[in-house]
């Protein structure tokens, strides 16, 4: 299954989500230092986390979702 991870966090949730069958196709959150962790992860080629899109939005409005 497809999804789009809003208020990601440092990715947990969307950990977990990937470990039962689904696949970020767009991680959103708008923490600096959240998204320098999953950054991080996917930089050592941790899975599944390794693929995700990341977007750093100042405002979940302003995402293009199409």
């Amino acid at each position: 299954m497809r999804s789009i991870e809003l208020f990601a966090g440092a990715g947990g949730l969307a950990l977990g989500t990937a470990y039962a069958g689904f696949h970020h196709d767009l991680v959103v959150e708008w923490n600096r230092n959240a998204c320098e962790t999953i950054r991080a992860n996917q930089h050592r080629g941790f899975r599944p986390a390794a693929d995700w899109p990341i977007v750093e939005p100042t405002d979940v409005r302003s995402v293009d979702f199409s």
